[in-house]
């Protein structure tokens, strides 16, 4: 759409990227709920965090898409606001692999304890982690650097799309790698 000099197809151009930028919001919301969903599955035994424990470190997160979104529908989103929802991205993620972390350590005790060989992801999960990390540390530097220079389709484009793409993919991931953690024990011994 191209923008005219009286100001009315900006108007629809920023409207539009304002309820892309709400669903994007949205989205991440799904993550959390995701994780936590995730998270209600595990052994029945104490593990290094609790369900309570994800669900209150995601609502922290959920509540920074949720500002995110009121932002953008108040006409306030500014530096702040792109970055703090880049953090909340990256605090999903860090959830989602020490859930996978903690529940591969624990999978592997009872293996262990069965007499059985340990169990190995077909990904390494550390270096994954890494690669994200790094991966999502890029549009929060430009953020810095160029402030709101960018154009508003520009900011969509360039980073909230890509970088709430990328934690999904790296969330799904985790999530995967989780069941098939637990897959490896008995059904008994795993519980909601």
């Amino acid at each position: 759409m191209a923008l005219s000099t009286n100001g009315c197809d900006y108007f629809h151009v920023e409207t539009a990227l304002s309820q892309e930028l709400c669903i994007q919001a949205g989205d991440a919301l799904d993550l959390a709920k995701n994780i936590v969903y995730s998270a209600s599955y595990r052994l029945k035994r104490p593990s290094e965090i609790s369900v309570n424990t994800t669900e209150q470190m995601v609502r922290i997160y959920a509540s920074t898409f949720m500002k995110t979104a009121e932002d953008v529908y108040h006409g306030k989103t500014n530096t702040a606001t792109l970055c703090y929802y880049l953090d909340a991205l990256g605090g999903l993620a860090a959830i989602s692999h020490i859930l996978f972390v903690d529940t591969l350590d624990a999978v592997n005790d009872v293996l262990l304890e069965d007499g059985k060989p340990k169990h190995s992801p077909d990904v390494d999960a550390e270096a994954a982690y890494r690669r994200f990390e790094q991966k999502l540390s890029l549009p929060e530097r430009k953020v810095w650097a160029r402030g709101l220079l960018f154009k508003p389709c520009e900011i969509l484009e360039q980073i909230v799309c890509p970088a709430t793409k990328h934690t999904r993919q790296f969330i799904a991931q985790m999530i995967r790698l989780r069941k098939d953690a637990l897959n490896q024990v008995p059904e008994g011994m795993v519980c909601q």
